[in-house]
C-alpha cells in the first residue's frame, strides 16, 4: 500500500498539467467487471465544470461470482443543489474475469427512468479488462436506445428531444507507476447513432469524443475490502460544446 504523501503528490503532478472550463455533453463512466459472489460494491461518480456538474451513485450486489444485480441513482446540478435526473436498473453477468494476466469480458444489460416516471434509455454494455505486464487496461462498447435528449433526461412535463439509437464507448489504457498506482490515458464519446435524431425533427445527432489523462489508487481496507479512487481530466476533441469535463469515482468493495 502506499502512503498518503506519495497519492498526493501524484494527484498534484496530474492536477497540474490540466484546467478545464464549462462542458454541454459529457464522457462516459467506465464501468468495470466487479463485484464478486457474495459481495457488496457502492460507487460514487461525478463529472464537473465550472456551471454544472452531474453526480451518481451506484450498489451492486454478487450473486454469485457470474451475476450482479444493482441500482443507480443520477442528478443534476447547475449551480445549485443537485437535483434528481433518473433511476436506473441493471444486471451484470460476467462471462470470465480478468485473472492471471488473461482478459475478462462480460455484458451489462439496464434501462433508466426519469424524474417523470418514463422511460429514459435502455443499453447494452460489453465491457472488457485485462492486467498484465503491469498494464491495466479497460473497455466499454455501448449500445444505447434514448428516448430524452441524448445527454440527459428533460425538465418536468418537457417533451423528449433526440430520440434514436447510438453507440457510445469508454476505454482506459493506465502503466503502474507505484504500488497499486496507475497512471494513463482514457477516452469515451458517442461517435455514430444508428437510427433516430432525425434532423427534420429538429433533434439531430452530434457526435462526441472526449480524451485526456487519467489516475487510478487502489487500497486495501481489510480482509477481503478495497477502496479505488480514480480522476480523469477529459477534453472535448470532437462534438458542439465539449470542451473538456473532469471525471472522478470512488468504490468501495466489501
Amino acid at each position: 500500500m502506499r502512503s498518503s504523501a506519495s497519492l498526493t503528490a501524484s494527484a498534484s503532478v496530474f492536477l497540474s498539467l490540466v484546467s478545464f472550463r464549462a462542458f454541454a455533453a459529457e464522457p462516459e463512466q467506465l464501468e468495470q467487471l466487479e463485484p464478486e459472489g457474495g459481495a457488496w460494491l457502492a460507487e460514487y461518480n461525478g463529472t464537473f465544470g465550472p456551471d454544472e456538474s452531474s453526480h451518481g451513485g451506484e450498489v451492486l450486489y454478487g450473486i454469485d461470482n457470474r451475476i450482479a444485480v444493482g441500482a443507480e441513482a443520477e442528478f443534476e446540478s447547475e449551480g445549485g443543489a443537485p437535483s434528481f435526473d433518473e433511476a436506473e436498473g441493471f444486471i451484470l453477468l460476467t462471462f470470465d474475469r480478468a485473472e492471471g494476466g488473461r482478459a475478462g469480458f462480460g455484458l451489462k444489460l439496464g434501462g433508466g427512468v426519469n424524474r417523470d416516471g418514463r422511460i429514459s434509455e435502455v443499453e447494452a454494455r460489453l465491457i472488457t479488462e485485462q492486467r498484465s505486464g503491469g498494464i491495466w487496461s479497460q473497455g466499454n462498447l455501448i449500445l444505447r436506445h434514448v428516448r430524452g435528449a441524448a445527454e440527459r433526461s428533460p425538465e418536468p412535463n418537457e417533451e423528449p428531444e433526440g430520440k434514436g439509437t447510438l453507440i457510445a464507448f469508454a476505454a482506459s489504457v493506465q502503466k503502474e507507476v507505484g504500488d497499486e498506482l496507475w497512471l494513463g490515458l482514457e477516452a469515451s464519446g458517442e461517435p455514430a447513432h444508428l437510427s433516430g435524431f432525425d434532423p427534420a425533427d429538429g433533434e439531430g445527432f452530434d457526435a462526441s469524443l472526449f480524451l485526456g489523462p487519467s489516475l487510478t489508487a487502489e487500497f486495501e481496507t481489510g480482509g477481503d475490502g478495497e477502496v479505488e479512487v480514480g480522476i480523469a481530466m477529459l477534453f472535448g476533441l470532437i462534438g458542439e460544446d465539449t470542451p473538456a469535463a473532469l471525471r472522478i469515482f470512488v468504490q468501495t468493495e466489501f
